[in-house]
């Protein structure tokens, strides 16, 4: 099949996809909740200061662990949080927050939104496009 757009999901985002065949996926785009190649500053000192510390690249999960965690300590911080409540009542506030998954913020009815990474096979590799 030729002139068509594929369209993936984050599963795609693995150097795996690449193995074979590769030359039928150029253009494909896909999105992801975090992107080790991130061109992105925040992201790139995450990846490199985890590399220090652990000897390895992190995971998604990982990623989306230090982003709650500097959630909760940059609402401490703000020294408006003396109570579970009120730390409930700010992570319900967060809007845009930058994150290294993606900018977060919290719906009215809790879910959390979040920004993802717009993806593209370009060749034999996948680069960020947004």
């Amino acid at each position: 099949v030729k002139h068509i757009q594929l369209l993936g999901t984050g599963r795609w985002n693995s150097p795996k996809l690449l193995e074979r065949d590769s030359e039928y996926l150029d253009g494909a785009i896909f999105v992801d909740g975090f992107f080790l190649d991130s061109f992105y500053p925040e992201v790139r000192e995450f990846i490199d200061g985890f590399y220090v510390a652990f000897g390895r690249e992190p995971n998604w999960s990982e990623a989306l662990a230090y982003d709650t965690a500097k959630i909760m300590v940059d609402l401490i911080r703000n020294g408006e949080v003396r109570t579970r409540a009120d730390l409930r009542d700010g992570i319900g506030r967060l809007k845009d927050h930058p994150s290294i998954t993606g900018s977060t913020s919290f719906s009215e009815t809790g879910d959390v939104e979040k920004s993802l990474y717009l993806l593209m096979v370009r060749g034999k590799e996948i680069v960020q496009i947004h």
